[in-house]
């Protein structure tokens, strides 16, 4: 199955998002699943098999982005929404795979396109704009709550990475489907360095006598950087062999932190080695004596968690939520989020030898048991079997289905009253309007259809005669067949009365009562938008065709892009209207393969709704405007009906 994954974020970047886009995918590529990554135009590819990586387009001026929410995130964005789109438009997709902010965007793709979507939730957007410091507007806090309301409410399903956000879930839809499915501590392929790498390492940061305090990860204002500083004073009078190492940060905001060393008389104690390659994060976590995570507020599990608790080092962290969902005393020193009390944990740790073996034997067994990868991949494995559950039940069960068209489908319940068939001709093709729109049909038919004098053809769906009997006096041999029994007799009442030789057959069109190649060309107009299951009627009329089909359908690229919205509009102009759905040309042409056809020619009608000229009812202005939009080559792209010929491949 193939999955269109978006991910606002610029991929592969080492940090935490990125980090868990890169697990998921990975894990679905060896569950066998291919995933087509839209992102931002930023980061660096990763050779994945089953991966295929479609960058956005950059925007002037925007070289990259930073961690948390940002107003370049607005332009990226946007153009984010229109390649994915574009990918949508251009390929089939079982699923819509989204994260953070992009879930909106699933939500819209998911009911446009009939695609379940799975959001992927890394945080409370929400507490994202006051852990970031990002703004104090309300207004713009309530707006991004509402946006994560649309959601969670629209999407089929969601994976939440911790525990929290499965609350954050259920206070906005307790029925919701949430899978918890915590990042793993993976370390990509890298291996751990040697001993004469770590050697060196040591040299390098002149640390070859000291024990090592290590805290990696970013330098936001929520990570809790100023609280380890304040408490280092402390830990340094206790142990004077003590040497904090910070890895990660940018320059102004280490150039801040080191100012606050330099405050607190502690710079000899401290080193800052800014950001470095994720590839070297093993060897630094070799270095380490302790790992900390000293953050001050937040709930999301910070990454550096599992890969910390892998490490056979002990941790200190606060005791907060983010940490507390993962980390208990069994398995970590937990700290009030204040400098003191962080400085005794450290303490503690530096001064206990067993309470550290106890931590981290402790931290290794809760790894394998709950935190492993081969557990991670059981966890995506069944929340993908639960999405293709949710799929099915979309698409319904074949079997049932077939038994119940005549309560679901308007040939087989609206079109079988009299009332409707005696109606039909006047109300769809009546008056000048209805007559100009028959003459072009019939042109387009007739013109596209080429030489058929002498050949058999079978009209699906043939209604009241409107394609067949044009056919019949044109020379061809025709077979007209509709569900409706209502439709056909008025047929045969039309073919009579004007003398065309045609045989009229009540039939479903999901499956024709001929043989295959029973005929020379099929022709299907008006039906293919409305059927149950479009595939299964491109299937049957290119089995009984031996050599042409031709038949029509609402395109994306028409009005009908605007489907459901459009719908409405059309429903308001005619009251008449049923349900549509709209097709992209590139899923009909895959059809067509699939069944030893290939397109050869196409036709774009109307360019404005039949609806709005029916309504408006003025030849002059129907021929003059679809006229100028021809001139200007508008309906070459953006016409509707599109009707297709297709001939079988030979050989």
């Amino acid at each position: 199955m193939k999955i269109l994954m978006i991910a606002p974020e610029p991929f592969f970047q080492p940090r935490g998002t990125p980090f868990s886009e890169y697990y998921r995918i990975k894990a679905l590529s060896e569950l066998g699943y291919h995933i087509d990554l839209a992102t931002y135009p930023f980061g660096e590819d990763r050779e994945i098999p089953n991966l295929r990586i479609f960058r956005s387009f950059r925007p002037p001026g925007i070289k990259g982005v930073k961690i948390g929410p940002s107003w370049a995130k607005l332009p990226l964005n946007f153009f984010l929404f229109f390649k994915s789109l574009f990918l949508l438009c251009r390929n089939h997709y079982d699923f819509i795979h989204t994260h953070e902010e992009a879930g909106i965007m699933g939500v819209i793709f998911s009911r446009i396109f009939r695609i379940p979507n799975l959001y992927d939730m890394h945080s409370d957007l929400a507490q994202q704009m006051v852990n970031f410091n990002f703004t104090r507007s309300r207004r713009i806090i309530r707006l991004v709550s509402l946006m994560e309301r649309s959601i969670v409410k629209g999407s089929n399903m969601i994976i939440g990475i911790c525990p929290y956000l499965e609350d954050v879930v259920k206070k906005i839809d307790p029925h919701k489907q949430i899978y918890i499915i915590e990042n793993p501590p993976l370390k990509f392929d890298e291996h751990e360095g040697d001993e004469a790498q770590l050697r060196r390492l040591r040299e390098s940061l002149k640390l070859q006598d000291k024990r090592v305090i290590l805290y990696t990860g970013t330098f936001e204002p929520y990570q809790g950087l100023e609280l380890l500083l304040q408490a280092i004073p402390s830990v340094v009078d206790s142990s004077d062999d003590v040497h904090f190492l910070i890895v990660g940060g940018e320059e102004e905001q280490i150039a801040s932190l080191k100012a606050l060393t330099r405050q607190l008389k502690i710079e000899g104690h401290v080193s800052f080695t800014g950001q470095r390659p994720y590839h070297e994060m093993p060897l630094y976590l070799q270095l380490a004596d302790i790992l900390v995570s000293p953050r001050i507020k937040g709930d999301n599990v910070p990454l550096k968690i599992y890969l910390y608790l892998t490490t056979g080092k002990p941790i200190v962290a606060t005791n907060i939520s983010a940490h507390t969902q993962v980390l208990n005393p069994e398995v970590a020193v937990l700290t009030e989020p204040e400098p003191q009390s962080f400085a005794l944990g450290i303490d503690l740790l530096l001064k206990d030898y067993n309470l550290c073996q106890r931590l981290t034997k402790s931290a290794r067994k809760l790894v394998e048991t709950k935190y492993s990868y081969p557990e991670y991949l059981k966890k995506v494995k069944l929340c993908y079997q639960h999405l293709s559950q949710i799929k099915t039940k979309r698409r319904g069960n074949p079997s049932a289905r077939k038994g119940e068209l005549s309560k679901k489908h308007y040939s087989y319940r609206v079109y079988a009253s009299q009332e409707v068939a005696a109606k039909f001709d006047e109300d769809r093709f009546g008056g000048p309007i209805g007559q100009l729109i028959q003459q072009k049909q019939e042109a387009t038919l007739l013109s596209i259809l080429g030489d058929f004098r002498g050949k058999t053809i079978l009209d699906i769906g043939a209604g009241t005669g409107r394609t067949a009997i044009p056919l019949a006096h044109c020379g061809a041999r025709v077979t007209a067949l509709d569900a409706s029994a209502e439709m056909l007799t008025i047929a045969r009442q039309k073919a009579e009365e004007c003398g065309a030789d045609i045989s009229f057959q009540q039939g479903d069109a999901h499956q024709l009562p001929y043989p295959d190649s029973s005929f020379d060309m099929v022709v299907c107009f008006r039906l293919l938008i409305h059927a149950v299951d479009w595939k299964k009627v491109i299937g049957e009329f290119c089995r009984v065709a031996r050599g042409t089909v031709v038949f029509d359908f609402s395109p994306w690229g028409s009005f009908a892009l605007l489907h459901p919205p459009y719908l409405h509009l059309k429903k308001f102009l005619d009251k008449k209207t049923q349900t549509y759905r709209v097709l992209r040309m590139a899923a009909i042409k895959r059809e067509l393969r699939r069944h030893g056809f290939q397109m050869v020619s196409s036709h774009r009608e109307f360019v404005l709704p039949l609806a709005v000229h029916r309504k408006l009812n003025s030849v002059r202005f129907t021929t003059a405007t679809e006229s100028l939009f021809g001139r200007l080559k508008i309906n070459s792209f953006f016409g509707g009906p599109l009707t297709i010929k297709a001939n079988r491949k030979v050989g």
